[in-house]
């Protein structure tokens, strides 16, 4: 009995949560379009939580519309809005919506919408979508998001449904030059940009739901380590974003080399570790808990 009243405590907890964050179950514009893919491209620092750049939402059209609807932080500044590179002037919002008035779009087209913006992302809330703070103990400061479970919208452009996963993903990271840039998926390049500026390049080729796109900045030690599996003959990348600081690493070693037995365990009891064509990784930052 405690069980059961323990599950449906959870479920009434979580129906007014959504309910008094002005979430309905199934808002009628999550039907308009499917998403498909994000790309995001900003600047941003270890030292505060400004935003400034853009993110591409790909999305296929599902109903027919002639308005785009995403969810997005009201506080920030749009520079501009293109849809299929042409520039779109009517745009408003209503509370936490962004709504994107345009021509009217037949089932099946593919859009590419590109919102240009800036501005602090900070709530100042316990989660906040993105904090900055500085660790004291070691001498660190570090900006990191956490957009779980409707943080995305404060720090890009993004359609807040569980079951509406984009196809892939990519974050482009400009930060200053000595520091990392932590990101889902693969880092395939980084490109010096000038002005004393690094942009750190993050793909993913999996499927991906809103909240577990995420970044983080500090100045980091990249400590990482490939994991053999039974049977197989390549290996799995184990990436982590340490702090650059003195004993850091040799601390903390002999736990975070525990998570190679910790993927072939998992890869035993339940098949091969889900995301093994791109890493596991591990960035730090001043915050209890982890994801």
């Amino acid at each position: 009995m405690k069980s059961y009243f323990l599950v449906a405590f959870l479920i009434l907890s979580f129906s007014e949560f959504a309910h008094s964050q002005g979430y309905s179950l199934a808002p009628a514009w999550f039907k308009t379009y499917d998403v498909k893919f994000y790309s995001i491209n900003l600047n941003v620092s270890d030292t505060n939580t400004v935003v400034s750049g853009n993110t591409l939402v790909k999305l296929e059209i599902k109903e027919p519309t002639d308005s785009i609807v995403f969810q997005f932080n009201p506080d920030l500044v749009i520079d501009s809005i293109l849809i299929n590179k042409k520039n779109v002037k009517s745009f408003h919002y209503q509370s936490d919506l962004l709504i994107i008035k345009d021509i009217l779009y037949s089932v099946n087209s593919s859009l590419d919408i590109k919102v240009f913006y800036n501005g602090n992302v900070s709530t100042n809330t316990f989660f906040s979508s993105v904090s900055n703070e500085y660790d004291n103990y070691w001498n660190i400061p570090a900006t990191w998001s956490l957009s779980e479970s409707f943080g995305a919208k404060y720090w890009f452009p993004c359609k807040q449904q569980l079951t509406d996963k984009a196809d892939s993903c990519w974050v482009f990271l400009t930060i200053p030059k000595g520091r990392k840039a932590g990101s889902v998926g693969v880092l395939t390049d980084t490109v010096d940009v000038g002005n004393n500026r690094v942009q750190y390049q993050w793909k993913t080729k999996y499927p991906i739901v809103y909240y577990l796109i995420s970044f983080t900045v500090a100045d980091y030690n990249d400590y990482s380590f490939y994991t053999k599996f039974e049977g197989r003959n390549d290996s799995l990348l184990v990436q982590n974003y340490l702090y650059n600081r003195p004993g850091y690493l040799e601390i903390n070693k002999n736990e975070i080399d525990k998570t190679s037995d910790f993927l072939k365990l998992y890869s035993k009891l339940f098949g091969l570790y889900p995301f093994y064509n791109e890493k596991y990784g591990h960035c730090v930052a001043p915050i209890s808990g982890g994801m």
